[in-house]
């Protein structure tokens, strides 16, 4: 039994040294794609919500200019 139980950490150990291997070896091979696909990514991200934001902010601009142009016209009354 003693020797069941040393051959299943013993390949538990080799199991992972071979999947914490192939990881790095993966990392070391893709790093370039991998960080040129979350900057392309990031990228869409940022123009998506400046697109909205720039219209969100207009819109408000444009909201608070009507609101201070009726308080200036009603003020003069």
């Amino acid at each position: 039994m003693g020797g069941q139980v040393v051959g299943a950490a013993l390949g538990v150990v080799i199991g992972a040294a071979v999947d914490y291997l192939s990881n790095e070896a993966n990392e070391a091979f893709n790093r370039e794609g991998f960080v040129a696909a979350n900057e392309e990514a990031l990228d869409a991200t940022i123009a998506t919500w400046k697109s909205s934001l720039e219209a969100n902010i207009d819109t408000a601009i444009d909201k608070w200019f009507d609101d201070a142009r009726a308080s200036v016209v009603l003020a003069s009354k």
